[in-house]
């Protein structure tokens, strides 16, 4: 586990999640059946997890990714696969689902990171060297920039910036149709 840290480690800054089969389970809970004694193993998963500041995303459906295909008193069932990310890659990605699909005659079951398309940006404006040259945009732009703003001088100052470049949008879309699209 010291390779991923240090492998983690280079992307400190990037979002990054991280997802396989480690096995051994993060808690108690995760376990069900055999001997109880993981203590030492889950301490050591835990450190891990807690020097890369890693969050373990819940699963949907069955949590238990792993069994034994024992009958009676020797079945055991464990978490042991699973998906972990630093808090940017859940804040950059927020819509996604982490799956625990059908076992498909394996022991374990295999994972699906569902991830929505990310939606885009919106595009920064540009000004378009054409519209000055056009006859009624100087005299729009003075009246835009005149309309009367309340606050203090940096307040005024956004809010007439931000003003200005909803009429310029609108202004662009009723003379060239909207030529940035």
């Amino acid at each position: 586990m010291e390779d991923i840290t240090n492998h983690g480690r280079r992307y400190w800054n990037e979002p990054w999640l991280i997802g396989g089969y480690f096995n051994t389970p993060l808690n108690l809970e995760d376990k069900l059946g055999g001997r109880v004694n993981l203590s030492r193993r889950i301490e050591l998963f835990r450190k891990f997890i807690n020097i890369n500041n890693l969050i373990d995303l819940p699963l949907k459906g069955n949590a238990f990714t792993w069994l034994n295909k024992q009958c009676g008193r020797k079945f055991i069932q464990r978490k042991l696969d699973r998906f972990m990310a630093i808090k940017k890659w859940i804040e950059e990605y927020q819509n996604f689902d982490p799956i625990s699909l059908p076992r498909i005659a394996l022991d374990h079951r295999p994972l699906l990171l569902y991830l929505e398309p990310l939606k885009k940006k919106k595009s920064p404006f540009r000004f378009e060297y054409m519209w000055e040259h056009h006859d009624s945009f100087k005299s729009s732009l003075k009246e835009w920039w005149s309309i009367e703003v309340k606050g203090i001088a940096m307040f005024r100052l956004f809010q007439k910036l931000k003003n200005v470049k909803k009429e310029i949008k609108k202004w662009n879309r009723d003379v060239f149709k909207n030529v940035q699209k």
